[in-house]
């Protein structure tokens, strides 16, 4: 675990998201020295930047065509940059997670009451 650090940037996996965003992030936020914590999702192409003023966290979510800025450490990177060679993201639910009910289930919905 890091000790001592101005800029963290984490990519977020689903395998280790949980981790990731609990009591890692927790721990990470409460080193002194923090200035600015990023998590980046290739999955959902999406840039979370919490940054610290003045003791309270604030929290930016990026969006396309913007820049992360790290002022700290003197870096702008364009979103379109950190996703270069990312494949896009797909649809919330591929189409074999869409199932239609069971056709008992359909005949109870159809039917009225006596």
């Amino acid at each position: 675990m890091v000790d001592a650090a101005v800029v963290i940037i984490e990519v977020a996996s689903p395998s280790t998201a949980a981790y990731d965003l609990g009591g890692k992030m927790h721990a990470y936020i409460r080193l002194p020295t923090l200035q600015t914590y990023v998590v980046v999702d290739p999955d959902r192409h999406s840039i979370r930047v919490m940054t610290r003023d003045v003791g309270r966290w604030t929290l930016q979510d990026l969006e396309p065509g913007e820049r992360l800025l790290l002022p700290v450490v003197g870096v702008a990177l364009p979103w379109a940059d950190i996703f270069d060679e990312v494949d896009p993201p797909g649809p919330m639910f591929a189409p074999a997670d869409i199932v239609a009910p069971p056709p008992e289930v359909l005949q109870k919905r159809s039917r009225t009451p006596d």
